[in-house]
């Protein structure tokens, strides 16, 4: 809970350096994410938070404004790295109360963004745990049996009824 208050608290720190008029007349302040993360490195120090907490708030500061853009680029691979960095709950809490603190005429394809962001979080951490699962399960297995496997697991892709190996070792 502190580390979400102090992020919610701290996560514009240097918007008030970064800020500027666009060429279309529109305000920005872009980078303010970085600026704002590199301020309070010596800062937070201060605090005498313990380590894990000191660099949660860190990078839920600096990655703030990431959750739309991975949305956007529709990578999955992208979640699981923003998620080996820092909690996707509570990088979504973060930009949740960040959305509903604003007035702004997109502020619920913001939240709509969000929601899209978390879902896809959590299903590609899934994903992600039972491919590891399988993968000791299949590394623990005997070379002709995980040869058997590999040969059903193609035939049945070829067939069209799986799309991949993950498949066919959940199945089969």
């Amino acid at each position: 809970r502190q580390i979400l208050i102090l992020s919610a608290i701290l996560h514009d720190i240097a918007k008030p350096i970064t800020t500027h008029v666009r060429e279309d007349g529109r305000i920005g302040a872009r980078g303010h994410e970085d600026a704002g993360m590199n301020y309070l490195v010596f800062r937070l120090l201060t605090l005498d938070l313990p380590h894990k907490e000191y660099v949660q708030i860190l990078k839920l500061v600096g990655l703030h404004q990431r959750p739309k853009m991975l949305v956007i680029q529709n990578c999955d691979h992208k979640f699981l790295q923003l998620n080996n960095e820092v909690s996707y709950e509570l990088l979504y809490w973060l930009e949740v109360a960040d959305m509903r603190g604003r007035i702004s005429e997109d502020t619920d394809t913001n939240l709509m963004f969000l929601e899209e962001f978390y879902n896809r979080s959590k299903m590609v951490i899934k994903q992600q745990e039972e491919r590891n699962i399988l993968s000791n399960c299949y590394l623990e297995t005997p070379l002709l049996v995980q040869d058997y496997c590999n040969s059903v697991g193609n035939y049945h892709i070829h067939k069209g009824n799986i799309t991949h190996l993950e498949s066919a070792y959940k199945k089969f």
